[in-house]
């Protein structure tokens, strides 16, 4: 269905990074989503980079089509559809046409498995759901002017308010997923009655290929700072070299080196986003040889050398 334009203007007005992070209380006897993070990128698909991590993402293409790769899976994602990825797959996005896409991210954490039937599957949203979404970051930018001024300490109405609204947001997300599920679901039983097998859920079961793809992938992040040539994480993974790159074009869509490198710049970004190191230390925590080395294939990756791309951060907060 078309979007409509009060959501892509409330989208827009979303920082285009890594936005407000709200703990929620992950204690709560409700079975809700917690630890949720919205935020919008508006550019090649091809440079939101992979990513390898423990939470669910919600994706909401809002402008433009691009294709996702999800542990192996080619995924085409336009306006009205969504897509949950789930946590421990290896995802990461590539280009259909040199256009930017504006796309909506919700990322969050979550007890129930209840979601795992919506693996590698674009799930149409209809009119319901859009008005929760538009709902969802209404509340989630309410919640980031508040957090921004009240102290942790302090117990005004303001501060109640701020977890009514805190509330208000996990249910709105879980109202969403339950709702995608449910379209999900009608859809596959459509299927079964027709006799059609195209859009059955695929199998929930992780194969040894990404199961091979994952690991290696964890031995990268925790050894991000070494030298890691393809033999090496191969040798710790106890598979041939030509094996462990087969695996990597199969499971990420991209090529061995150029899957280290997302993974090197996301951890600069990071430590940009949430340190005062210098660039001379980051340089060395992610593995690069120089700064010249860092600083071009940051600049490759984000579109700004890692200098700037801090100053770009502090003008915004």
């Amino acid at each position: 269905m078309q979007l409509s334009s009060a959501f892509c203007k409330k989208v827009k007005n979303l920082v285009n990074e890594d936005s407000f992070h709200y703990e929620c209380d992950d204690s709560a006897p409700l079975s809700l989503p917690y630890s949720i993070r919205i935020f919008m990128r508006n550019r090649p698909a091809i440079k939101l980079g992979f990513a390898l991590h423990n939470q669910y993402t919600l994706v909401i293409p809002i402008h433009e089509k691009a294709r996702a790769v999800v542990s192996g899976n080619n995924i085409e994602l336009q306006p009205g559809k969504g897509l949950l990825v789930l946590p421990r797959q290896i995802h990461g996005y590539t280009n259909i046409s040199e256009k930017n896409v504006l796309w909506l991210f919700c990322g969050f954490l979550h007890k129930s498995d209840t979601f795992e039937l919506m693996r590698n599957n674009c799930i149409d949203i209809n009119q319901s759901i859009l008005n929760d979404l538009l709902a969802l970051v209404t509340d989630y930018q309410n919640l980031s002017r508040l957090r921004q001024r009240i102290p942790q300490t302090d117990l005004s109405p303001a501060r109640l308010t701020g977890s009514s609204l805190q509330l208000s947001l996990r249910l709105r997300l879980q109202v969403i997923l339950e709702q995608l599920l449910q379209i999900h679901i009608t859809e596959i039983e459509q299927s079964n009655k027709q006799g059609q097998t195209a859009n059955k859920p695929r199998t929930n079961q992780t194969s040894a290929g990404e199961l091979l793809t994952n690991r290696a992938s964890l031995f990268m992040f925790e050894h991000m700072n070494e030298h890691l040539e393809l033999t090496s994480v191969a040798e710790a993974m106890h598979v041939s070299p030509g094996h462990l790159r087969n695996e990597f074009k199969r499971y990420t869509g991209c090529n061995y080196t150029e899957y280290l490198n997302c993974l090197r710049v996301n951890r600069a970004r990071h430590y940009l986003d949430t340190t005062d190191m210098s660039l001379e230390t980051i340089c060395h925590q992610c593995g690069y040889g120089s700064i010249y080395s860092f600083s071009r294939a940051f600049k490759r990756s984000t579109g700004v050398p890692p200098g700037q791309y801090r100053d770009n951060r502090k003008e915004i907060l």
